[in-house]
């Protein structure tokens, strides 16, 4: 196995029936515009604007369409997501999902592993990868496959280890002039950002303290199975 590559699921997945659900135009802006704001957000100066690319995408859909289910091709950096609906914002953000756990990691600074603490980082490592400039994705609809959907993204480079995944991010000023006063705020998306626990505090109203102290609302934040900290934000069952 390539070290840069990753499953969000093992299983055996023999003799599916393929149907095409090839993306559309909109589905391929949004998947573009998803990997966009996520790089986006991190202000990093290193971070490359990503592009769509063709023939990357026309070989993820080949592979997609062959409905091996989760096992990676090796034919380089890739993401594969599956899931019972074709929802690629729901796919994509299974990749998303493992952002907590990759800050938590210290990979940013020299990318170690696709794995942190028993849990997936690789995937969310590959879309703010700053040096990669290119993505192309293809989905596929698998009769007898148990997800049925299957979303492959492949990119031009990523996940290489003891590489820095993004530089540092820097900080940004804003300026904000009335006829009487000038007001200026300064934001950084500082490793504390969003941070909770003993520590950092508690987190913002509504919102859930994960076992390694990230604030945040979805299930890798807020079960309690999870480790969700109730003393610092809102738990669920």
């Amino acid at each position: 196995m390539k070290l840069n590559i990753f499953a969000l699921v093992a299983a055996s997945f023999l003799g599916f029936i393929e149907v095409k659900a090839d993306l559309t135009s909109s589905q391929k802006q949004t998947l573009l515009s998803l990997h966009r704001e996520a790089r986006d957000s991190l202000n990093a100066p290193d971070m490359k604007e990503i592009n769509w690319d063709n023939t990357l995408a026309n070989a993820a859909q080949s592979y997609s369409e062959q409905c091996l289910g989760m096992v990676h091709s090796g034919d380089g950096p890739e993401n594969l997501a599956s899931h019972t609906g074709g929802n690629i914002s729901t796919m994509f953000n299974l990749w998303m999902s493992e952002k907590e756990a990759f800050d938590e990691s210290g990979y940013r600074a020299k990318f170690l592993s696709g794995s942190y603490n028993g849990e997936v980082v690789g995937h969310y490592s590959q879309i703010v990868w700053a040096n990669n400039s290119k993505v192309g994705c293809g989905l596929s609809y698998c009769e007898n496959y148990k997800y049925k959907y299957l979303l492959v993204c492949r990119y031009e480079t990523g996940n290489i280890l003891n590489r820095q995944v993004y530089a540092e991010p820097v900080e940004t000023t804003t300026t904000t002039t009335t006829t009487t006063t000038t007001t200026t705020t300064t934001t950084s998306a500082s490793p504390t950002e969003g941070r909770c626990g003993k520590k950092y505090g508690v987190c913002p109203s509504g919102q859930c303290c994960s076992k390694y102290g990230f604030c945040g609302t979805t299930s890798t934040y807020c079960y309690r199975v999870k480790g969700c900290q109730v003393n610092y934000g809102i738990c669920r069952l």
